[in-house]
């Protein structure tokens, strides 16, 4: 649901498991893409969460809940690409001097440093933090 923002979902899960961090990606519009991503800091802990969640209703509508497999790629990597959809929409849509291309998408770290930093400049602006909520 696009009402649904980073504080609901931590309610639900807070009293399950010690979440690390919590990811709402955006469309180009700046709306909820209809899923999130919640990554807990104890993996022992994914099927009580999920369990105690399935079918939980929010605003209305029931949750699916189910464990994000991830083939090949690490958590980290799966982290900054969710990172990454932030940035590239707020730079459309906020930060017009910044080129993305010329990020060393070769480096992990360095990709990391360089969304983190654009991350930062950007929450100058309440309107911008809402986005990153």
């Amino acid at each position: 649901s696009p009402e649904v923002t980073k504080d609901d979902i931590y309610s639900l899960v807070k009293n399950l498991s010690d979440v690390q961090e919590i990811m709402l990606p955006l469309t180009e519009a700046g709306r909820n893409k209809g899923f999130g991503i919640v990554y807990l800091k104890e993996t022992s802990h994914v099927t009580n969460v999920i369990n105690s969640l399935e079918n939980r209703e929010i605003f209305g509508q029931k949750l699916r809940v189910s464990q994000k497999l991830q083939a090949q790629e690490s958590d980290e990597e799966s982290r900054l690409k969710d990172k990454l959809d932030y940035v590239k929409y707020l730079k459309r849509k906020y930060i017009s001097g910044m080129n993305l291309l010329s990020l060393p998408f070769t480096h992990t770290p360095s990709l990391k440093l360089a969304v983190d930093d654009a991350l930062v400049d950007a929450s100058n602006n309440k309107e911008k933090e809402k986005i990153l909520r």
